[in-house]
């Protein structure tokens, strides 16, 4: 299954990022789980930032398909964007709930 992740990044004026991104979609067992040995998993990927500021692409969640235990974890997602010539960087998360179907935006943070 691949999840189509968009993102932009604008200076303070609105002009367009340019740099990289680094997207980062994790699967981590509930805090309150009674099964202590699940595990976090992450899929990292990097784009580059086009003229608009803006990027996509698609990454394979299939993988967080394949336990019996889906029901214990929980999934964020991470994109940092980078600045080309400044290396000032900034980041974006939001706790998601990813689905066979889609995909449910549960809250997000700067």
């Amino acid at each position: 299954m691949g999840l189509k992740v968009e993102f932009c990044a604008k200076c303070t004026y609105g002009q367009p990022v340019p740099g990289q991104a680094l997207v980062e979609v994790c699967r981590d067992p509930f805090p309150y789980s009674l099964l202590h040995d699940l595990i976090r998993q992450c899929l990292t990927q990097t784009a580059k930032m086009n003229t608009t500021g803006c990027a996509s692409l698609t990454v394979d969640v299939s993988v967080f398909f394949k336990t019996k235990f889906e029901d214990q974890m929980q999934d964020t997602f991470l994109v940092n964007v980078t600045e080309e010539g400044t290396d000032v960087m900034v980041s974006k998360s939001a706790m998601v709930c990813i689905t066979k179907k889609s995909v449910y935006l549960l809250e997000g943070s700067t």
